[in-house]
């Protein structure tokens, strides 16, 4: 082949390459949404991979993303097709002048009968052919980054914040997962979802602090899904620890087999667990129990009993008994008859009274320091003898 063809021949094959790669840029979406929502619970998981070499593997996560695929299509393809056509024009214009440079260069050559300079410039679009291969790669690798930010929405991306939650993946290994947030979202198709992460901290069982790697500062899965209006849906996003061979580099990446809606894989709630396990907060016992303990007071004071033994008869003494609800002698009750404190109970909760001589009824109060119960006995002329409990 003569240097001219094979000069055209290089130049048709970068046309080719940097139109194919301009054909996989993602045009902005509308970012509409559907009136009804859905809503999400999102979990984080880990299955097993190099986890059990950890004693701590904590992950921060700073958002989470989900890609709508019902309405990304039609706006990709149109956008798509705009910046195509403006891309390719100029290609084409930078093409022709690249070819007629060629043939210049190709005519210099042949008079000049030297090789060294067009060798030169086939190895440099060589080399610009794999540039711009690589760079498409990592376009592609991180293209759904850029397309959204941290509780934006945009090309059909919709990103929620989570407040930088950090999880352990030691303790989310199998079907254990800790849910990070709830939110709503559209209701519609969806077949991709990334989560941020911020910060990775590895500790192994040894004690040895280790880097582990990301491939950027997210994870991404395609996950197809449907999200039906009104629904209340759980999410599990699956992350495991690889260690590349056994070079004591340790690399973190999502698992889409393990990944998914609760209908798809198991998800299991460790922390509703940790609640049931746990009971009541600490700092709820206290205050539960003050006011069982309030109550039971309450109870007790509710259930002080007053019974008199001896005659109730005018200008005669009765011995009066002041009782808790378990029979419990209450000490120290200030008891009153007719309105006039008379004293205290002993020990035993009792009290020497004497009945009025023109009462008709005898009157008697007893006050603790939480509570204050009162109960009269009728004043008996015939030399009876009353012994009465009136609960109060």
């Amino acid at each position: 082949m003569s240097r001219p063809n094979a000069l055209l021949a290089i130049a048709l094959a970068a046309l080719l390459v940097t139109a194919g790669c301009l054909g996989g840029i993602t045009g902005s979406g509308d970012g509409a949404n559907s009136d009804d929502d859905a809503s999400v619970s999102f979990y984080v998981s880990d299955r097993p991979g190099a986890i059990d070499q950890f004693e701590h593997l904590n992950v921060t996560i700073t958002a989470v993303g989900f890609h709508q695929a019902d309405e990304s299509g039609d706006d990709s393809d149109e956008s798509d097709g705009d910046d195509s056509d403006d891309e390719r024009d100029d290609i084409e214009n930078e093409t022709t002048d690249t070819l007629e440079d060629a043939n210049e260069t190709a005519t210099q050559t042949e008079t000049n009968t030297t090789t060294e300079a067009p060798e030169t410039e086939t190895d440099d679009s060589d080399n610009s052919t794999e540039t711009e291969s690589n760079d498409g790669d990592d376009a592609e690798d991180s293209d759904d980054s850029d397309d959204s930010e941290p509780g934006s929405e945009s090309e059909d991306w919709v990103t929620h914040e989570v407040d930088n939650r950090t999880v352990d993946l030691t303790e989310l290994q199998g079907a254990n997962a800790s849910r990070l947030t709830d939110f709503n979202i559209s209701a519609g198709e969806y077949d991709k979802v990334f989560v941020h992460v911020s910060d990775v901290q590895g500790t192994l069982e040894n004690g040895e602090q280790v880097d582990v790697q990301l491939p950027s500062d997210k994870l991404q899965i395609n996950k197809q899904f449907t999200a039906e209006s009104g629904s209340n849906l759980s999410f599990v996003f699956d992350i495991m620890v690889h260690e590349a061979g056994n070079s004591g580099q340790y690399i973190l990446r999502p698992v889409v087999s393990e990944s998914g809606t609760g209908d798809q894989v198991e998800i299991d709630d460790v922390d509703a667990e940790d609640d049931e396990e746990r009971g009541p907060p600490e700092d709820a016992g206290p205050e539960n129990d003050d006011d069982d303990s309030d109550d039971s007071d309450d109870s007790d004071d509710s259930d002080l009993e007053l019974a008199v033994d001896g005659q109730v008869r005018a200008g005669e003494n009765v011995t009066l008994t002041v009782t808790g609800n378990d029979d419990a002698a209450v000490a120290n009750a200030t008891v009153s008859v007719g309105g006039e404190a008379v004293g205290t109970t002993d020990a035993d909760g009792t009290i020497q009274l004497t009945v009025p001589d023109d009462a008709e009824e005898l009157e008697v109060t007893a006050t603790t320091a939480d509570a204050e119960t009162e109960t009269s006995w009728p004043v008996r002329g015939d030399g009876g003898q009353s012994s009465l409990t009136l609960p109060v």
